[in-house]
């Protein structure tokens, strides 16, 4: 019984520091700079930063060089922040961006809002 009780433990403490992903909800607001990369470990990658900024994502939020949308983000992130328009960005806590240890969230989804 004292074995059982020991795994049982043992199962609970490894399964609260397993990482799972928080759905992270933008708030209304606009763009304040977009930038890309053409070298280095985050080659093709887009960063996206905001002024209003949420919890979890206070860097902003960023689109990997292989995520499906690339270019569909960049081309939204670029009209909005040309444009001065409000958008929404909604994301992923982890995983975390590459290419700084700050808190830049992944973009699941992104708005412009009229």
């Amino acid at each position: 019984m004292k074995r059982l009780y020991l795994v049982a433990i043992f199962f609970a403490l490894f399964l609260s520091t397993v990482a799972k992903a928080d759905y992270v909800y933008g708030a209304e607001t606009t763009i304040k700079r977009v930038a890309t990369f053409a070298s280095g470990s985050v080659a093709g990658d887009i960063i996206i930063s905001v002024d209003n900024t949420v919890a979890g994502c206070e860097a902003g939020y960023y689109v990997g060089v292989n995520a499906l949308g690339k270019d569909e983000s960049l081309s939204i992130a670029l009209s909005a922040f040309h444009a001065g328009s409000k958008v929404k960005i909604n994301g992923l806590d982890t995983p975390r961006w590459e290419g700084s240890s700050s808190n830049y969230c992944k973009i699941e989804s992104l708005h412009i809002i009229k």
